[in-house]
């Protein structure tokens, strides 16, 4: 049996107590403040008492003293019960509002998991893009580089019944050029310059003077233009011959070239200072100038003994018993021909 307590009105479930009188009400043990004698209801007790008014019965203050008790004690449960029902009241809307939170972050972080997803497909698509687009620029690059040699073969070509002859004094401020190729024609030992066969003779203009303190530039060189390449042959052949007259010099650099031999003893200048010894060269373009100075360089720090030039062609060997002929038509020859890296070509 259960039924409503009848001091806090909640409900009994297991343990309970009934009236002694009407053996209907019932009330948690608690709240009946069970004690020796047996529980009464409220409603009985007011009968009780009403009943008993009349005859004016002597006061019991021992039962007046325990149920005065019992009423506290029950208005303290009902108390105690009312403040747990509101704790777990607001333990439950805290437990809701944790999920609903809970249950927000969920849904955020779902949102951002898929917008890095997004990000991630995107940026893996930019990537193959990009590798795409350095793929044709590779390309673009070698066939460039393809081209470049390619124009600087028709630009060496052009210079092929050409010379550079370098280190000739200036004489005059109007000098006479044919004069000063025919005596240099007499030390080669090459014919003399003439209509039949050189095409044009110029000096190349000067250039741009160093800073104070550096040394200074040597006059510009002068450029001949054969018309039979057996006179242009015979100039270069005569470096050789000439060579002979030139003192040894101690300061010679380590890599020598065949293509520039001195074909005249240094003369000291008005000022007491040795003039440079007279060198003359195959023409060459700018690019083909560039390279051999990087080459050069590559071969001095790699042991390579010579670097010289034939027909506008570098070639590189270590020695004369040792290697075979190595040509240079690139700076990436010098890198993968020579084992010299990047840094040190473009130093």
């Amino acid at each position: 049996m259960s039924g409503p307590c009848s001091v806090c009105k909640k409900n009994v479930a297991k343990d309970f107590v009934k009236c002694k009188v009407c053996n209907l009400a019932v009330a948690h043990p608690g709240c009946a403040a069970k004690s020796k004698t047996q529980w009464a209801c409220s409603s009985c007790r007011a009968d009780s008492d009403s009943t008993k008014a009349g005859s004016n019965p002597p006061s019991n203050p021992s039962s007046e003293a325990g149920d005065l008790i019992a009423d506290q004690l029950g208005n303290l449960a009902a108390n105690m019960n009312a403040r747990f029902d509101a704790a777990e009241e607001s333990r439950m809307n805290n437990h809701a509002d944790f999920e609903r939170a809970l249950e927000f972050l969920s849904s955020k972080y779902d949102e951002l998991l898929k917008t890095i997803g997004e990000q991630n497909k995107t940026i893996s698509e930019l990537r193959k893009g990009m590798e795409a687009f350095t793929s044709k620029l590779k390309e673009k690059d070698s066939m460039i580089n393809l081209l470049a040699l390619r124009v600087n073969e028709l630009e060496q070509s052009a210079h092929s019944l050409s010379i550079e002859i370098h280190g000739v004094p200036r004489a005059a401020e109007r000098e006479n050029l044919h004069e000063v190729l025919g005596q240099l024609a007499q030390q080669v030992g090459a014919p003399q310059p003439s209509l039949e066969n050189v095409a044009d003779a110029y000096r190349l203009p000067a250039r741009t003077p160093r800073a104070v303190g550096q040394r200074p530039r040597g006059e510009p060189p002068i450029v001949i233009k054969f018309k039979d390449a057996s006179v242009r042959l015979a100039w270069l052949a005569g470096r050789r011959r000439l060579q002979q007259q030139r003192p040894a010099d101690v300061n010679r650099e380590p890599v020598p070239s065949t293509s520039a031999a001195a074909v005249a003893t240094p003369a000291p200048r008005p000022d007491g200072r040795m003039l440079p010894p007279i060198r003359i060269y195959e023409r060459l373009t700018a690019y083909n100038k560039r390279l051999l100075y990087l080459t050069r360089g590559a071969a001095t720090a790699k042991g390579y003994k010579f670097v010289w030039v034939k027909e506008g062609k570098i070639f590189v060997r270590r020695s004369e018993q040792l290697g075979a002929l190595i040509r240079i038509r690139c700076e990436e020859d010098i890198r993968t021909k020579l084992d010299y890296t990047a840094a040190e070509v473009n130093a």
